[in-house]
């Protein structure tokens, strides 16, 4: 099963290049085509309370063409990231991400950018693809994902609680080669009532269950379980 699955992975990886290169010169019609949202009008909904709305996920399907939610939505989308050390990488990489209206923040920025928002009356939708591998002294919390003791970042739902903002899940399917639907799944509405962890333990969930569903197009490249979680913890 292992075999097949790294089969799978790895054919779909030769995909997702190709597709990510693409990003850079396909028409917004023609990406629209591509990219249908399932159940948008939540985000609507909880803008229409008042909410701000944070957005997780995982590098699950073709994680970069989700720079086309600002098409979903009228407000301002705002999508977090780590700056390349390759600055002509990192000029690709932004005008691709760009290209229809999302607004990169570098991650050590958010906090500063989210106070200005809120200051401004500025209606936004942050994204973060929360799945990476913290830094050995970044760690303050450790769960169980896909049977493993696995480090989480804690950033969207220590935000999310700072800030008072909704907390939406983003589940990216492949419908066919070169095709996508993204759906909208509501974790958390007011957060003022959410224990510690139980944000980030939501997000864990839904990108577990999606990734049990379809293993093959999660991304097993990227070095998840590099940290041993220490005897005392």
């Amino acid at each position: 099963e292992r075999r097949q699955i790294a089969r799978k992975f790895y054919h779909y990886f030769c995909d997702i290049l190709v597709e990510t290169i693409k990003l850079l010169h396909i028409p917004e019609k023609e990406y629209k085509k591509r990219i249908k949202f399932k159940n948008g009008e939540i985000i609507d909904e909880l803008f229409a309370k008042g909410y701000n709305v944070i957005a997780v996920t995982g590098h699950y399907g073709n994680w970069e063409w989700l720079s086309g939610v600002s098409n979903a939505t009228p407000y301002q989308n705002m999508s977090l990231y780590k700056p390349l050390s390759n600055k002509y990488y990192e000029k690709v990489l932004t005008r691709m991400r760009t290209r229809f209206g999302a607004h990169l923040v570098p991650i050590n920025e958010t906090m500063r950018r989210m106070i200005e928002y809120r200051n401004q009356g500025v209606r936004v939708l942050s994204c973060f693809i929360a799945d990476q591998t913290p830094l050995p002294s970044r760690i303050q919390y450790w769960t169980r994902f896909l049977n493993q003791d696995t480090p989480m970042y804690l950033g969207a739902e220590k935000l999310a609680k700072s800030f008072h903002q909704a907390v939406i899940f983003l589940k990216i399917m492949r419908t066919r080669r070169g095709y996508y639907e993204i759906e909208v799944v509501k974790l958390f509405e007011d957060v003022s009532q959410v224990h510690d962890h139980e944000i980030t333990e939501a997000h864990v969930r839904e990108l577990e269950k999606l990734i049990c569903e379809k293993p093959e197009y999660w991304l097993w490249t990227h070095r998840r379980w590099k940290h041993k979680k220490p005897a005392n913890v």
